[in-house]
C-alpha cells in the first residue's frame, strides 16, 4: 500500500498516507508511537538503541491499515550489530 497506493484488501486507491500513530500519556500529552531495536541488549547501559516513529497508511474505503517505521535502515543496522539477534525482541 505504501509503494503503489492501492489497498491490498479491497484494491481501492483512496489511501491516506503518513498518518502519525499516537499514544497519550495520562490521556493528555500525545507522543508518537515508536519501535526500538538495541544493538547490545545485554548491556546494563549504552545499549545502542535505535528508535523509529511509526506511521500508518490507511485505506479510506475499507479501513485496512499498514504500519511502517520511519527509519528502517537505522533499525536494520542496529539489528545487524546485535551479537545475539534473538535478543532484539526484548519482551521484558
Amino acid at each position: 500500500m505504501k509503494r503503489n497506493e492501492v489497498c491490498p484488501k479491497c484494491n481501492a486507491t483512496d489511501i491516506i498516507p503518513m498518518v502519525r500513530v499516537l499514544d497519550y500519556i495520562n490521556a493528555v500529552a500525545p507522543h508518537s508511537l515508536q519501535v526500538e531495536v538495541p544493538e547490545n541488549p545485554d548491556a546494563l547501559i549504552f545499549k545502542g538503541v535505535q528508535r523509529a516513529n511509526l506511521y500508518a497508511w490507511i485505506c479510506g474505503a475499507c479501513g485496512f491499515t499498514e504500519l511502517f517505521a520511519g527509519n528502517a535502515a537505522d533499525l536494520l543496522a542496529a539489528y545487524r550489530k546485535n551479537p545475539r539477534k534473538e535478543s532484539a525482541l526484548n519482551l521484558d
